[in-house]
């Protein structure tokens, strides 16, 4: 079966054990390639805006998500993944208001967590962001970056015992991930 790469997931390979009716061109589908709906069918500019978000093409996204926010503000998967593209287009501030809506709608997102206390500790916010990542962390412990990040930001707090105590129980978890190794030689040295 063909291996392809994921572009939504670090270090993942996924098999295809699809059998397809004509045989597929290599390498698949350009990454700017226009998105058509399954089977004939038609999506709706929300759920456009959605898969290309997911597909890795934020300028297509933006203004299908753009319009949907605005017919759905309630809508947090559209909030979520607008605050993405904000965040990483450098617009931080237009970015933390939509994390912070979404997780006022839905206080358990990881996602829009975990990318709210990117934000904080960007802008040097360190205290805002450390319970937050440990929210994120309690719902779902094998974020190994986010760890590594809440550690940073222990660190910049002034909290070195629980930053390396947080950096030791990330290694526990994920021995080989090499940031948080890193990060710990850096701060025992220190």
């Amino acid at each position: 079966m063909p291996k392809a790469g994921v572009t939504d997931a670090q270090h993942v390979v996924y098999t295809d054990h699809s059998i397809p009716r004509r045989a597929r061109a290599a390498g698949g589908a350009s990454k700017d390639a226009a998105l058509v709906a399954f089977g004939g069918g038609r999506a709706s500019g929300r759920d456009l805006g959605l898969a290309y978000a997911i597909a890795g093409q934020p300028a297509r996204a933006v203004k299908l998500l753009e319009e949907a926010e605005r017919k759905t503000p309630e809508d947090v998967e559209v909030l979520i993944y607008l605050a993405e593209i904000y965040r990483n287009g450098n617009q931080g501030d237009r970015a933390e208001a939509l994390y912070r809506r979404a997780l006022r709608l839905d206080g358990t997102h990881v996602t829009a967590t975990v990318g709210l206390g990117a934000i904080l500790f960007q802008k040097g916010r360190f205290r805002e962001a450390i319970p937050l990542w440990e929210g994120a962390l309690s719902r779902n412990p094998g974020l190994d970056l986010t760890r590594t990040n809440l550690a940073m930001a222990l660190w910049q707090a002034g909290d070195l015992r629980s930053a390396e105590a947080t950096l030791v129980k990330g290694l526990e978890l994920s021995p080989g991930f090499r940031p948080a190794a890193e990060l710990l030689r850096r701060l025992r040295a220190r």
